[in-house]
């Protein structure tokens, strides 16, 4: 929505259905400040259309947008008060968010130009927040939001190593960068008590890579892996499908990573195409048309992607996903209810070998034998 009324018509009409179910829209690339201001001025009566930001709706239903003002707020600002939000919101995994940003400049992504720059919340401030989550006694996991967990290696340091001081409880998972994953770093991390984190490998294809400029080697990925399964920690991949250049033979050396490799997860997305992404100043070198999931270039198109994504299930062998839902949510999820890494991989496994098996029978009771014994072991598991 950043083209505010310059959107296309199709655009704006499409915005203002939402008259009636939404009552604002935040357009910013952080956006806070504008949500509180827009909040007091709900609880004080004032006009909300003074304040800039926003897109809002005239008494006719027709979307408009407010004047626009920069956000400048300091990341020691975005500490949360955990000890004041009542307990019945909160739940044992929570999120905390260390930094804003990313250096890396792929070009299948859009983060570039809403958080141009890097910007860290201090270790005084961020002790300080795990420390009252510590305080909470029911808190088991944490979940660091950053965009790239492992961006700054001596911050990162700086905060593993006040982690391992204070000696929390809780565990932790976030996202890293597949090159950034030394041995000691690693070593590091699980010390102060990681026990997943999420890679953005996006392809097995070095071709692949390098249209991406992903800054990334196949080699990187293989040695992330192996370091992180080395030392006890899960990992999960995202796998970008059908990005220009991609064919059946890129897509057969995505499938042939994700099998030699040992990665435990992995998750698919269809390459989605924005005008805002980098790629799209090079369209004309891929042939590269169309608009969001729907998309065709030199190489492929997005039905054969969606197909290709289709059989990854019943091409991958050790590797599981959960189709189109967010394994990382799933297993901080159930690792705050109190299973354990073991325990939620082999429920994975136990759903890929439920599927395959009722894509090849009647998927309505009664089940074949197969399919009972399955279910017996998911009940043996589940709590």
């Amino acid at each position: 929505m950043d083209e505010g009324q310059d959107l296309s018509p199709q655009a704006l009409k499409y915005l203002s259905t939402f008259f009636g179910k939404v009552d604002a829209f935040v357009v910013e690339a952080q956006g806070e400040q504008t949500l509180v201001k827009w909040l007091h001025a709900l609880r004080n009566g004032r006009e909300p259309a003074n304040i800039p930001n926003l897109a809002l709706f005239n008494t006719h239903g027709k979307i408009f947008f407010t004047s626009r003002e920069k956000e400048s707020l300091h990341m020691d600002d975005t500490a949360i008060s955990w000890n004041r939000i009542p307990r019945e919101y909160l739940r044992k995994t929570l999120p905390v968010n260390t930094s804003r940003g990313c250096s890396y400049r792929c070009r299948f992504c859009t983060y570039h130009w809403l958080f141009p720059e890097v910007h860290f919340k201090s270790l005084d401030v961020l002790r300080e927040e795990l420390l009252q989550l510590q305080e909470l006694e029911f808190v088991k996991h944490i979940r660091f939001t950053d965009d790239n967990f492992t961006a700054n290696r001596p911050r990162l340091q700086s905060v593993l190593n006040m982690m391992i001081q204070e000696q929390f409880d809780f565990t932790w998972s976030s996202f890293a960068r597949a090159s950034a994953l030394t041995p000691d770093l690693v070593k590091l991390m699980k010390r102060s008590g990681c026990e997943f984190v999420d890679m953005g490998i996006e392809s097995g294809s070095q071709i692949i890579l390098d249209n991406m400029q992903k800054r990334l080697k196949r080699e990187q990925s293989l040695d992330a892996i192996r370091i992180l399964n080395d030392h006890g920690i899960y990992g999960r991949g995202s796998f970008i499908i059908g990005f220009p250049g991609e064919t059946q033979e890129t897509f057969s050396e995505t499938i042939d990573l994700i099998n030699s490799s040992g990665l435990p997860y992995y998750h698919p997305y269809l390459f989605y195409y924005s005008r805002n992404t980098l790629i799209h100043k090079e369209r004309d070198r891929f042939g590269l048309t169309g608009l969001g999931l729907a998309w065709r270039h030199n190489t492929m198109d997005a039905v054969e992607a969606s197909h290709l994504m289709s059989q990854m299930s019943h091409l991958i062998h050790e590797g599981f996903t959960d189709g189109q839902t967010y394994i990382e949510e799933i297993y901080k999820l159930l690792r705050g209810d109190g299973y354990s890494p073991q325990q939620i991989l082999e429920l994975f496994s136990l759903k890929r070998e439920l599927q395959l098996t009722l894509q090849g029978s009647d998927s309505a009771p009664p089940f074949s034998q197969d399919t009972e014994q399955i279910f017996n072991q998911l009940e043996a598991v589940i709590k």
